[in-house]
C-alpha cells in the first residue's frame, strides 16, 4: 500500500488492436501509487506481487476495466478508443518499485 510502481505497457482490444502503449510517441510508462485508485482496478491488481523487471500478460474483464462507459469521446458506443463492456489485455513490464515515503 502506497508503493509507487513504474510500468511499461501495451493495451490490446479483443480483436488484437493496440489501443494504448507506453512506447507510442508522446506516451510514457505508467506511474501507479498502489492503493490510490489512479488506474483501472485490473491494472492495479495485476502489478501486485510482480517483481522489478517482471513481465505479465493480463486479461481485464469489463468490471475491472472501463466497464459500461468504455473510453469514448462522444456518447457511449461512438468514437471509442475502448468500446463499452470490452475485455482488454495488457502486456506489462514492471520497471521500478519505490517504497512509500510514509
Amino acid at each position: 500500500e502506497g508503493d509507487l510502481v513504474i510500468v511499461d505497457y501495451i493495451g490490446y482490444l479483443a480483436d488484437g488492436r493496440v489501443f494504448d502503449s507506453s512506447s507510442s510517441p508522446g506516451r510514457k510508462p505508467l506511474a501507479i501509487q498502489i492503493g490510490k485508485n489512479t488506474v483501472i482496478p485490473g491494472l492495479e491488481e495485476a502489478v501486485l506481487g510482480m517483481q522489478q523487471g517482471g513481465q505479465r500478460i493480463v486479461i481485464v474483464p469489463p468490471a475491472l476495466g472501463y466497464g459500461e462507459r468504455g473510453v469514448c469521446l462522444g456518447d457511449a458506443g461512438s468514437d471509442c478508443l475502448v468500446p463499452p463492456n470490452s475485455v482488454i489485455e495488457y502486456d506489462l513490464t514492471l520497471r521500478r518499485v519505490s517504497p512509500s515515503p510514509i
